[in-house]
């Protein structure tokens, strides 16, 4: 019995021993393991861009420096000053206030062919007259103004003494102009521009003397003296008909 007790003595330590060697064992595989840094799987694709950026990195690249082009400068434009004349003042600026009559003798020969037409169908009601000033030329009966007459440019503006309504018979643009003064006695407006824009001039005419019940004059004779000469701008200052102003 005691030699079977010391057998199982001996067994017993020999296993506690075993167990005790084996965990010594495991806690230094467990102290090892964690002082080793844990190497982490790459996928496919991070090691191929691994291996490229490695690549470029070993394989150096020759910059070819591009020469400086330099912008070209565009030649300045020196602008010379007009000498004045002799006698000139170089200050002064000279302007012109052209008459009536001289914007009349300077307009194309196709606008002025117009005014005649229209300025010889007025005059020809009986008791018509005209007159002109520096700005315009009135037609008038009894001294009243009736139609008045002014150039822009090409364009013969005539003044009728009918209000819009009155003219509406009348197929072209009519501006009322009632609003100013000096247009109270003719507030309608046609601009007279083409050979149908003269038409409707004399159908606006006829309109106004049947409304002041005016008849043709049987003894109205077309005078030379109803269209003013063509003359050229020094004609026309040398007459007093421009004016510097």
């Amino acid at each position: 019995m005691k030699i079977l007790a010391k057998l199982l003595d001996n067994d017993v330590l020999t296993i506690i021993l075993f167990f005790a060697f084996l965990l010594l064992a495991v806690i230094a595989y467990i102290i090892v393991a964690k002082k080793e840094p844990t190497k982490e799987k790459m996928r496919p694709e991070e090691r191929a861009l691994k291996i490229v950026e490695t690549s470029l990195k070993e394989t150096p690249v020759a910059v070819i420096a591009e020469p400086e082009v330099k912008e070209a400068r565009k030649p300045k434009v020196v602008k010379k000053k007009a000498q004045p004349k002799e006698g000139d003042n170089q200050f002064a600026a000279i302007k012109y206030s052209y008459s009536y009559t001289a914007q009349v003798s300077l307009a194309p020969a196709a606008s002025r062919q117009r005014y005649l037409i229209i300025k010889q169908a007025i005059l020809s009601y009986a008791g018509v007259n005209n007159t002109i000033s520096w700005r315009e030329e009135r037609f008038t009966l009894s001294g009243k103004s009736i139609i008045k007459f002014k150039l822009i440019g090409n364009v013969l503006r005539m003044y009728v003494g009918l209000k819009p309504e009155e003219l509406s018979e009348v197929n072209i643009k009519i501006d009322d102009v009632s609003h100013y003064k000096e247009h109270e006695l003719t507030p309608s407006l046609l601009r007279i521009s083409g050979n149908t824009g003269v038409k409707r001039a004399l159908q606006a005419v006829a309109i106004l003397m049947d409304h002041l019940a005016l008849e043709k004059d049987p003894k109205y004779k077309p005078n030379k003296d109803d269209l003013p000469p063509v003359q050229n701008a020094d004609e026309l200052l040398a007459a007093g008909l421009i004016r510097k102003i």
